[in-house]
């Protein structure tokens, strides 16, 4: 089979990519960034999603496509990326939808989020939960959602709302985390820690993307694991399963988060709004009609992605920090920032 994919440069574009290639399938690559990966199936075009002449071009000369998997996305709104953001983010997916119907594709299978659902505190919350996103990204991801349901009579759309997506080598602000664990630094947790947060496995949400190409009808899916701890039990776990001598101490939601949105605003910080959520709120999706409608089921708890992720970090430390400037997205180490003071005063 022949698959376009968008974004296929990035982390989870990239482990997608690789997983279709390792199974014989045919992949093109569209991507603002380079493409580390080489292989007699795949062709990588640098260039952007939001531009039209291209996007015909790929389609009429790299096609016929069986399926489409558009993950490419912005992930920070600033003054500067202010046009490149929303026309990534949500005209991209139109300019996509418009090629994929007039090109005859079956499947459009669409990576949106879980950050859809806005500021919701609460487990297994269902797919038909009404959307409030409280940051531009969210509010992007509900903005090409809506207008691909113009295409269902045209077309298969599959719509997945993933929460944070978990795998070896997926590092960005888990590395620094990490860095604290490594060092046996105390590790603050806003909040009592009794909160819950799911995650997903990367190659579980891979196997759920292989599926979705040959589901026969349009759905809307939540994705997560099961047996999901408290984050005080996360992270202690992780502790005590690689003999750190860190502790965990909690700061107070009061004086923590304006002093982390602070940070954020000056560009000191790595944490942003979809992160102050996460480390405050109990979050889970209601995966019951994912398992049912395309047989799903996830292999690994957010103990063992952690853990796997830990120790691959542990492994590769100094590869990962050598090579900083050759990786991209979240295969970086993160830039501590802020966090690297309190990594010190720990």
């Amino acid at each position: 089979m022949r698959f376009l994919i968008t974004g296929g440069s990035g982390y989870f574009g990239g482990e997608l990519k690789r997983a279709l290639l390792q199974e014989g399938h045919h992949c093109v690559n569209i991507d603002l960034a380079e493409d580390a990966d080489t292989h007699l199936h795949l062709v990588s075009i640098k260039g952007s999603v939001t531009d039209a002449a291209l996007l015909e071009t790929i389609f009429t000369k790299q096609g016929p496509f069986d399926g489409i998997f558009h993950a490419a996305a912005q992930l920070q709104l600033t003054r500067k990326t202010r046009p490149l953001f929303y026309a990534t983010n949500v005209d991209s997916t139109q300019l996509l939808a418009e090629q994929a119907v007039q090109q005859g594709v079956k499947q459009f299978v669409f990576i949106s989020s879980n950050c859809v659902y806005g500021k919701i505190n609460g487990l297994n919350i269902p797919e038909e939960t009404p959307l409030h996103p409280f940051e531009v990204y969210g509010q992007t991801k509900v903005a090409s959602e809506t207008l691909l349901q113009r295409f269902k009579d045209k077309m298969n759309v599959i719509i997945f709302r993933p929460p944070t997506i978990i795998g070896e080598g997926r590092l960005g602000i888990l590395s620094i985390v990490f860095d604290f664990i490594r060092e046996g630094r105390k590790i603050g947790l806003v909040g009592d820690g009794e909160n819950r947060y799911q995650f997903v496995y990367s190659n579980d949400f891979i196997h759920a993307c292989k599926e979705a190409v040959r589901y026969e009808k349009s759905g809307i899916f939540n994705i997560g694991c099961d047996n999901i701890p408290t984050l005080n039990q996360l992270f202690q776990t992780l502790i005590d399963q690689v003999g750190s001598s860190s502790r965990l101490y909690h700061l107070l939601p009061s004086l923590a988060v304006p002093v982390m949105k602070l940070c954020f605003k000056w560009g000191i910080s790595p944490l942003g709004p979809y992160q102050y959520n996460m480390i405050m709120n109990t979050y889970s999706g209601d995966t019951t009609r994912l398992r049912k409608e395309l047989n799903w089921s996830p292999t690994k708890s957010n103990v063992d992605m952690l853990l796997d992720n830990y120790r691959y970090y542990d492994t590769h430390y100094e590869q990962i920090h050598a090579r900083h400037n050759q990786l991209s997205g979240h295969r970086k180490a993160g830039q501590g920032g802020i966090l690297k003071l309190m990594k010190w005063m720990s």
